[in-house]
This record gives C-alpha cells, sequence and structure tokens, in this order.
C-alpha cells in the first residue's frame, strides 16, 4: 500500500472507537435508528418486492447464521443484509441525509445486524459499528455530491457499500489492515444508478440491499486475507474522480 490516505485516516478512527468514547444522545439516537430501520424493514416484508426477495434468497439456501426480518428464517449473511436492505427501501420511509443525498441506515443497519448475530455481538458492539456505518457514508456521499448525484448515481447504493463495510468490520474486528482492504473491496463493489426511478420500475430498492450485501462481502472477504488498495477513495482512479466531476475532502 502506498503512504497515507482518507482510508487509513478513517480505519484509524474507526478501530479506536468504543462504546464508551460515545455521546450519550448519540447512542441514543442509533437506538432509535435501529428501531426506525426495523420497523421500514417489516413493511417492506409485506410487499410483493419483498416477498420476490425473501422467497428467492430462501431458495439459495446456504447457513443458517442470520435472520430475515418479517419471516424468521436463517440464511447466510450477506444474503441476510440484502433482502433486509432491499426490504427496508421499498416504502422509502427509511431515515435519510439531506446533505449526503441518501440513506445510510438502510445499508449500514442490515450489514451490521447481519454479521452481529452470526458471531453473538453485544448491543454495545453493534451500536458504534452502525454509528461507524452513518459516518462512513455521510463523509464519503458528502464529499462527491451533488456532483455524484447529477451524473445518475443512486448514493444509497454507491456510498452505502462503504457504510456496510465499515458497520460489518467494526462488528468482526477487523484489526487495521483487514479493515483497510475491506473498504477497498467496498469500493470495487459500489454501484447504483437512479434510472431505476424510470417508468414502472420497482427495482430501486435492490440498490440499497446490494450495497448491505456487498459491504458485508467485502468484510468476510477482508478478514480472510484478500487485499485491496487503500487508495481506493482518493486514487488517481478511485471512487472520487470515477463518480463524480466535483469533490471535496472528507
Amino acid at each position: 500500500m502506498s503512504g497515507s490516505t482518507i482510508t487509513d485516516e478513517l480505519t484509524d478512527f474507526g478501530v479506536r472507537l468504543e462504546y464508551k468514547d460515545l455521546p450519550k444522545d448519540v447512542v441514543k439516537q442509533t437506538k432509535k435508528s435501529i428501531l426506525d430501520a426495523i420497523g421500514v424493514i417489516l413493511a417492506g416484508s409485506k410487499s410483493k418486492t419483498g416477498e420476490i426477495f425473501v422467497s428467492l434468497v430462501k431458495e439459495f439456501g446456504g447457513v443458517e447464521d442470520s435472520t430475515i426480518f418479517g419471516d424468521g428464517s436463517k440464511v447466510p449473511p450477506p444474503n441476510a443484509a440484502l433482502v433486509n436492505g432491499t426490504m427496508g427501501h421499498i416504502h422509502e420511509l427509511d431515515d435519510g441525509h439531506r446533505f449526503a443525498l441518501g440513506h445510510p441506515g438502510v445499508t449500514s443497519i442490515p450489514a451490521a445486524f447481519s454479521v452481529a448475530e452470526k458471531i453473538g455481538a453485544s448491543g454495545k458492539e453493534l451500536i458504534p459499528a452502525i454509528v461507524l456505518g452513518y459516518e462512513m457514508f455521510i463523509r464519503v456521499a458528502q464529499a462527491i455530491n451533488p456532483s455524484h448525484r447529477e451524473r445518475g448515481f443512486h448514493t444509497t447504493g454507491t456510498c452505502g457499500t462503504f457504510g456496510a463495510a465499515v458497520s460489518a468490520s467494526k462488528v468482526v474486528g477487523l484489526d487495521k489492515p483487514d479493515f483497510v482492504n475491506a473498504i477497498g473491496i467496498a469500493g470495487v463493489q459500489a454501484a447504483g444508478l437512479m434510472e431505476v426511478m424510470r417508468g414502472e420500475s420497482r427495482i430501486k430498492p435492490m440498490n440499497a440491499g446490494r450495497a448491505a450485501h456487498n459491504g458485508v462481502l467485502a468484510c468476510l472477504l477482508a478478514k480472510r486475507g484478500l487485499t485491496a488498495p487503500n487508495t481506493i477513495l482518493d486514487g488517481e482512479n478511485g471512487f472520487f474522480r470515477a463518480y463524480s466531476d466535483r469533490f471535496k475532502h472528507l
């Protein structure tokens, strides 16, 4: 890896953050955000789109580690994050950030829950991870918007992948090198287009679900030793330059 980058700075902060470092009002708001996310996911589970995703993911099978909200079935963590993230964005009631131009909770929270259940993490391990996911999403999204959105990208799908990867990585307890790699792997997968709003399309929620899924996948691959560039955000061919015409420092 090259010298210090934005990814290095973010992971330095992320690895060090503990529950005791969080102000009480941040903990309280995080709990509210979790309840809100669960509520909108449950609402989405009753929709036709939700039913399609639940049935497909259950058909995939696999290890029964993480719960599909509203259904109760257990599937592999990335798949649970996919379906829960998708269902959480179906009714467009998930929390959003005005200046980030996206929805951080619907990606970070399903990702964090999927791996937390797998390893039996506590609430005091889950909450800092979700806070970090929001922080990552909002910082990256604010750095590249509104140019990013003007180019047709769906911020929840693109920046949500980074937020989900950070949340999952914090829950799992990745060390600094693996944490950096998880962000790099997330960047390779970041995707989502606003063209999904056209016509009778019902696929927009999948951008959120794929972000959650890809974030978990990034975390698990990094944990197994897969490497990625620490310049994924600010490199010559990195996310900022590829996905926006104008960007600001985090």
